[in-house]
């Protein structure tokens, strides 16, 4: 947090395969807000012999950008079966009747 009290919030997200990070995106510097809203999407490659998504997981850092020092996690999550999120989805949409 700046010394405004606001933040210059940003996200990272990694996919890892077996633990290993292997791939990495980032949205963009929300400045000076509290109340980011990343309305941003991101497409990963898996890896072929991925054995569906069983060893496919996702690590989620929101960070605080910052010019002069390192920037700063503010969150960490990390899910770790991707296909479990999927799943979850899918039930959603198939529960609430959604076309996708």
């Amino acid at each position: 947090m700046d010394v405004t009290g606001l933040a210059d919030p940003y996200v990272k997200i990694y996919l890892l395969y077996n633990q290993q990070r292997i791939a990495k995106k980032k949205t963009h510097v929300k400045k000076r807000t509290l109340s980011p809203v990343f309305n941003e999407s991101f497409v990963f490659d898996i890896p072929n012999g991925a054995d569906g998504l069983n060893n496919v997981s996702l690590e989620f850092m929101l960070l605080d950008w910052d010019r002069v020092t390192k920037n700063e996690v503010i969150l960490y999550f990390d899910h770790p079966k991707l296909y479990s999120i999927i799943e979850r989805i899918n039930v959603y949409f198939t529960q609430n009747n959604f076309l996708y």
